[in-house]
């Protein structure tokens, strides 16, 4: 459980730091695919991260 707290809490410091660039939605995305990665679901993060990609230019 705690590890869970320390992802949430990286990927939203990750998050607030990209802002700038992913826009207001950046924290929380960050949070979940940082939870989602070191709970090992490798597959769903890869597919989230291809669409946040998707919706940055190039």
């Amino acid at each position: 459980m705690m590890e869970l707290i320390h992802a949430f809490t990286a990927g939203f410091v990750q998050g607030v730091r990209g802002t700038w660039k992913y826009g207001f939605f950046a924290p929380i995305t960050a949070a979940i695919l940082v939870a989602s990665q070191r709970a090992g679901y490798f597959m769903h993060l890869r597919a989230l991260h291809r669409l946040a990609n998707w919706r940055q230019p190039a």
